[in-house]
């Protein structure tokens, strides 16, 4: 993650794996935006990635190995946070 002129941007950097999302980087998405959500510095969000792909979705073995069933899942929070962010976000 990275800050420029009140602009946060988040790469997602597994090209090896096309940026397969796993459970902790859900995790660590929904923590991102919910700072950045409350800090007066960032004005905007950029998620963006290394490589050749920007996300090949869910790292299968990761989620296979442990599902996110629960309403409190990584993933939830991640999608929560999404939902309830408050200012421009690019994709």
């Amino acid at each position: 993650m990275t800050t420029s002129e009140q602009i946060l941007t988040i790469s997602f950097n597994r090209p090896s794996k096309m940026n397969a999302l796993t459970r902790d980087m859900y995790a660590g998405l929904a923590q991102a935006l919910n700072d950045a959500a409350g800090d007066f510095g960032v004005r905007a969000v950029i998620i963006t990635s290394e490589g050749d792909h920007f996300t090949a979705g869910n790292d299968i073995g990761d989620f296979m190995s442990n599902p996110p069933t629960d309403s409190d899942s990584d993933v939830a929070r991640f999608l929560g946070s999404l939902l309830n962010f408050p200012k421009p976000l690019i994709a």
